[in-house]
Parts: C-alpha cells; structure tokens; sequence
C-alpha cells in the first residue's frame, strides 16, 4: 500500500505545470503588467549551446515554483524579431536575461552570461517580488562597548 501511495505522490509532483515561456515579447509584457508580476526575459540563441540558458528547457522543481512568480519571456535572437528586441534592450552578448519590476516598467536586473543552476534559484528568489533584494548589513561592535544593549 506505501508503495502506491509514493508512487502516485511521485506521479503528482512530477506533473506540476511546467512555466508557460511567452515568445512574444509585447504579449509578455502586457500580461506581466496586467497582473502585476515581474517580468523575466530570457535573450537568448538556442541553436548555439554557449548562448543559450539551459533552466528556459530543464527547469528544476524549486525552479519551477519560484518562475510562477514571474511572466516568463524567451526571445530568440536569431530571428529578426529577436535581434530587434536584442536591441531594445542594449543587449550584444547572449544569453541575456533581465527582470523588471512588478509593474513592468523597470528593469532591476540584468545579466549577460549563462547561470548555474545555484544561481538561477537564487536570483528568481531574490527578484520574486519585483524589487531589489535589500542587502543586510553587518556590524560589528569594537569590545569595548561592552554588551549587545545600545550604550545609555
């Protein structure tokens, strides 16, 4: 009876639906900022292997839930569309990927190059709500103020 049971769990988590990659940019943008989610470009040339972003077609689980945050775009710079979009976005090095705010109309992210699989987490993470990460500063206190209390 377990062994059912894990296998219909593994069944189901397997099937999670996968992020729907709009291909068209301006569609993309309207719905990101329709429904007020950030919007992820992916710039890329999927024909040649050093310029392309291996997470668009092998998408992890953690991955995959942390895209449905986002609007996903993925633009192929090989067609003139692309190059055109390319353009618009300063891009001349592929992969390009770029996030905006959550209305659409910032970016606040940008990265030319491919990302580990560490990497793409972390920043899908990091940008999911649409702002920058606020960096956490860290202080450390010279001895001699004594405890953690402020000094009265």
């Amino acid at each position: 009876m377990n062994g059912i049971i894990g296998t219909w769990m593994l069944c189901v988590a397997a099937s999670a639906p996968a992020a729907t990659w709009h291909e068209d940019y301006t569609e993309a943008l309207q719905a990101a900022r329709g429904d007020r989610k950030p919007l992820l470009v992916v710039l890329h040339n999927p024909q040649q292997a050093q310029q392309k972003v291996s997470q668009v077609t092998h998408v992890t689980k953690e991955a995959n839930s942390l895209l449905e945050n986002y609007h996903v775009c993925r633009i192929d710079v090989s067609t003139a569309n692309g190059k055109r979009v390319a353009g618009v976005f300063r891009a001349t090095s592929f992969p390009y990927t770029v996030i905006t705010d959550r209305n659409a109309q910032k970016i606040i992210f940008r990265k030319g190059g491919a990302f580990t699989d560490t990497q793409w987490s972390e920043t899908l993470a990091d940008y999911r709500r649409g702002s920058k990460p606020i960096a956490m500063a860290s202080f450390s206190q010279p001895s001699s103020f004594g405890g953690p209390d402020c000094p009265t």
